[in-house]
């Protein structure tokens, strides 16, 4: 059985979560969402909490959106591409998949220098 994922409320009285408390990610706010889907609208209100380093390593939040994992995200992108390619768009994909949860803009502006370098090489073929 998969263990549920804990999170930690960053906000002040964030439908009625409670700023520091930890809460489980079925639990449900007095509206009847469920923390799983507040973290996905609203990623920097809460940060995921790790029984272990290991569970830290090995399952960060932002590598996992809408029910896929990054890593089969990135497999399924980049099957068939020639590897400096496929380096481009996982990098591309990375960035983009996790800015809202991570560095925001910056994580952007860094998919977007990937991108410009695909498009170099893409251009020379």
């Amino acid at each position: 059985m998969k263990k549920e994922r804990r999170f930690r409320c960053l906000a002040e009285d964030y439908n009625s979560f409670k700023k520091g408390l930890v809460y489980k990610e079925s639990d449900r706010s007095s509206g009847g969402y469920p923390v799983s889907r507040l973290v996905e609208s609203s990623p920097r209100e809460w940060e995921e909490v790790f029984d272990n380093e290991e569970e830290q390593v090995n399952s960060p939040s932002h590598y996992n959106q809408g029910g896929i994992g990054w890593i089969d995200a990135m497999f399924a992108a980049t099957v068939n591409k020639p590897l400096n390619e496929a380096v481009l768009v996982s990098n591309v994909m990375k960035y983009l998949w996790r800015y809202e949860a991570k560095n925001g803009i910056e994580d952007v502006k860094k998919a977007q220098w990937y991108i410009n370098k695909l498009v170099e090489i893409l251009d020379k073929k």
